[in-house]
């Protein structure tokens, strides 16, 4: 089931920003790690190694991914 998500409003993407990642580099690395979610059984740990970003990076798209399903099949 494909999932519509608007990046300019992520809290994520945003923070990224703020930290000097480029929002180029932030939404390349946002969608992959999306897709290795959707796509794949690996854990967090694996995923952030896999994409070069932090565990916490990861946690938190897995977290707003399952609140946005819940809402969805509600």
């Amino acid at each position: 089931m494909p999932i519509t998500y608007d990046i300019e409003t992520d809290y994520f993407y945003k923070k990224g920003i703020e930290k000097g990642m480029s929002a180029k580099d932030h939404e390349l690395k946002y969608h992959f790690v999306v897709s290795l979610l959707e796509n794949t059984d690996f854990d967090d740990n694996k995923i952030a190694l896999i994409a070069g970003v932090e565990f916490d990076f990861v946690a938190k798209i897995r977290e707003s991914l399952i609140k946005k399903s819940d809402a969805a099949n509600q």
